[in-house]
């Protein structure tokens, strides 16, 4: 009974091996899809009778290159807008002037000018700023917290016609005084590299009020009184509460290396010395220059400085 049960399992399982061997074997496929091309679609009839007709090989160009979007490729071709930074040398904007002198005071002049057509108007001011007290005691300068220097400032404003003439006014609360002038001044090419500008300026300045003299002592900074000067025995003639001023000068511009050459006059009708001076203005980089000038040449009270100065636009 168990013989004939195994011998009929035994040929189940051949019968069941015969069968597999029989089949095909199994391979695999390769699906891929594929556009029909434009020759192909051309001559071959279409089912759908609502199709339109085929693409053209630039149409098909087109939309491959639409399915084949990188936007690496997009920004790479498309040019980037300039940046609108600060410039130099726009005539309408705000104009900060700034020069350091060497004992430690600096002037800043701010100067704004006026949205006008035919004319050339400017407003602005003139700041100074004091020196920083001194913190140790050095000879022949003020003892460390007894110099009471604040700063001084003055506003002003300026209409004129542009390379011809202008009318000034000038107020500094700080010394009481208004200034009204007139200046003449015309500018002259020679040549690509050169420039010459000649200018006059006449000008009356007024005081307003005249400074007294007062008995009070000043004090140093432990609060104790100091040696205040004696007063004048003789009686002095009081000062003129108008003062006329001229003012004469010549510039020579050099283009390629950025120097201006000055020479000038000043007289003024409470000095009976006329003072003249030479100046020479060099452009460093930017907008930092040097200026180096001397006054009175040849008298005694003559003067030299140099200067440090930027200017700065926007």
């Amino acid at each position: 009974m168990r013989t004939g049960a195994a011998r009929g399992a035994v040929q189940a399982i051949l019968a069941l091996a015969c069968a597999l061997a029989a089949l095909p074997a199994a391979q695999a496929q390769d699906i891929r899809i594929t556009a029909p091309s434009a020759a192909a679609s051309a001559s071959a009839p279409s089912d759908d009778p609502q199709a339109g007709p085929p693409l053209t090989p630039e149409e098909s160009a087109l939309l491959g290159q639409a399915l084949l979007f990188d936007p690496a490729h997009l920004a790479a071709t498309t040019s980037a807008r300039p940046l609108h930074l600060p410039t130099l040398s726009k005539p309408h904007d705000l104009s900060v002037n700034g020069t350091q002198n060497p004992d430690g005071t600096s002037k800043v002049v701010v100067k704004q000018p006026l949205a006008t057509t035919d004319w050339d108007a400017n407003v602005g001011a003139d700041l100074k700023t004091a020196a920083p007290p001194p913190t140790s005691f050095e000879f022949g300068k003020p003892f460390p917290g007894t110099v009471d220097d604040a700063g001084s400032g003055a506003a002003w404003a300026s209409l004129g016609v542009p390379n011809l003439a202008s009318v000034d006014a000038r107020v500094d609360p700080t010394n009481d005084q208004g200034k009204l002038g007139t200046t003449f001044k015309h500018s002259i090419p020679v040549g690509k590299n050169f420039s010459v500008t000649v200018q006059n300026t006449y000008s009356v300045t007024e005081t307003f009020s005249q400074p007294t003299a007062t008995g009070a002592t000043a004090t140093g900074p432990l609060g104790l009184p100091l040696m205040a000067p004696p007063l004048p025995t003789t009686a002095q003639p009081p000062a003129q509460t108008e003062v006329y001023g001229k003012e004469k000068s010549v510039k020579l511009a050099i283009s390629p290396t950025g120097t201006t050459l000055a020479a000038g006059i000043t007289t003024a009708s409470n000095d009976p010395v006329t003072h003249n001076t030479l100046s020479a203005d060099q452009k460093l980089f930017g907008p930092l220059h040097v200026t180096t000038a001397v006054t009175d040449i040849g008298e005694p009270t003559s003067k030299k400085s140099i200067t440090a100065g930027f200017k700065l636009t926007w």
